[in-house]
């Protein structure tokens, strides 16, 4: 492999010895002389896609991970938005148990989902409410805790480096739509701690499933539901029954969740907001998930030999796009529930690049093609998103001190 790309490796052989201090240098510099942190991000992400760096891959990461901080610190506060930033700044001045007392911002929160609520209080008497510190922990916590989960995993796996790197990179920028994490803090951190928990319990460590879980339920409360579905398809999937055996007992646990679920607002007189309408999902992102749904299925029925541990995966995928194919029967569940994909939209892509054996050229043309599609997929969702960022993204990319 190293014969393939002599110079590449010479260029990142400072990478493969002292990393920690590189890495941290490069961090450290463009933050806080601002000199184009997300183009050198990319740059990074190209070249160690290339080389197979590990390391040029997780700092490359890092850099366009801070970009999309600055970018949310920049957004004009409209929506949701204002109520977060609202009780993020009356958190200073009153006492914790007026949090949950009352309107504040137009807004009651509520008693049964304080995670959020408390952290934010905490960090607005650390930080006098500054709200610099208020949008880097919101960003950097759904995208961090999101990318570490899946490092985590694709650790355990048979994937190369490289292939790893594209799952990486595809789930930073295909994944989490980071023009509406500012507007949907507690949805996105919660299904962040989903994702957590299904990581953990995967890998058999169902104490970890359970603290996230219950994370993710006192920070949104609709998590409850998705992690019943996942513990389920955990119990039945462990078995080790026949594949087709597992997509029937797959099948019927999510239709019948789903289905009672949509039952249960009927029952408690609440029928009139399934069909609320609180926007929706773009018809290409729906094609596109569609397209990646039948072909790693079609990818996963074919492959004889795969792991327990990816069968865990790529199940809990499954009945969740079959759960959410049933919540469409409500416009506004299908739509709450359909930001949980943007976790899960990785497995797919794994999946396929576990199953089929791409060769070393082919993966090399994919990892550039990737980082260079997510760069324009991310612009071109900027340019068409409702909300205001001070700048387009390709200014952000090369002029940042302009920006700030």
């Amino acid at each position: 492999m190293g014969a393939d790309v002599p110079l590449i490796n010479k260029l990142f052989k400072i990478l493969g010895g002292e990393p920690k201090l590189v890495l941290l240098a490069v961090v450290i510099i463009s933050s806080l002389f601002f000199v184009a942190p997300l183009a050198l991000g990319i740059f990074l992400l190209v070249l160690s896609s290339i080389s197979s760096s590990k390391n040029g891959v997780l700092v490359g990461i890092a850099l366009v991970v801070f970009s999309f901080f600055l970018i949310n610190l920049n957004k004009v506060v409209v929506n949701d938005l204002i109520w977060y930033s609202e009780h993020y700044f009356l958190n200073l001045t009153d006492y914790y148990y007026e949090v949950f007392g009352g309107y504040r911002a137009g807004v009651q929160a509520r008693w049964t989902e304080p995670f959020y609520h408390s952290l934010s209080y905490v960090i607005s008497n650390l930080t006098s409410a500054n709200y610099t510190v208020f949008v880097f922990m919101v960003t950097v916590g759904i995208y961090g805790g999101g990318l570490y989960s899946v490092n985590r995993f694709i650790r355990l796996s048979g994937l190369n480096s490289r292939k790893a790197a594209i799952v990486l990179i595809f789930f930073l920028f295909f994944g989490v739509v980071f023009t509406q994490s500012l507007h949907l803090i507690r949805q996105y951190l919660a299904c962040m701690f989903i994702l957590v928990s299904l990581v953990g319990l995967v890998r058999g460590r169902v104490n970890c499933f359970f603290l996230f879980a219950a994370l993710a339920f006192l920070t949104h409360n609709a998590t409850f539901i998705v992690s019943i579905l996942f513990y389920s398809i955990y119990f039945l999937v462990r078995n080790d029954r026949e594949i087709k055996i597992n997509f029937l007992y797959c099948f019927g646990v999510s239709f019948t969740l789903a289905a009672a679920y949509i039952v249960s607002f009927f029952i408690l007189g609440s029928e009139s907001r399934l069909m609320v309408d609180d926007g929706s999902i773009g018809t290409i992102v729906k094609i596109t998930d569609a397209s990646l749904f039948v072909l790693s299925l079609f990818v996963f029925i074919r492959h004889k030999e795969i792991r327990l541990i990816d069968r865990y995966v790529f199940f809990m995928y499954f009945s969740f796009c079959v759960f959410l194919f049933v919540l469409h029967f409500s416009g506004f569940l299908g739509l709450r529930y359909y930001f949980y994909l943007d976790f899960l939209r990785w497995i797919p892509v794994y999946m396929i690049f576990l199953c089929v054996p791409f060769d070393f050229k082919f993966d090399i043309s994919v990892s550039i093609g990737m980082v260079f599609l997510g760069v324009f997929y991310t612009a071109a969702r900027m340019e068409r998103s409702p909300f205001v960022y001070g700048a387009g993204f390709f200014e952000y990319l090369f002029y940042p001190l302009n920006i700030f």
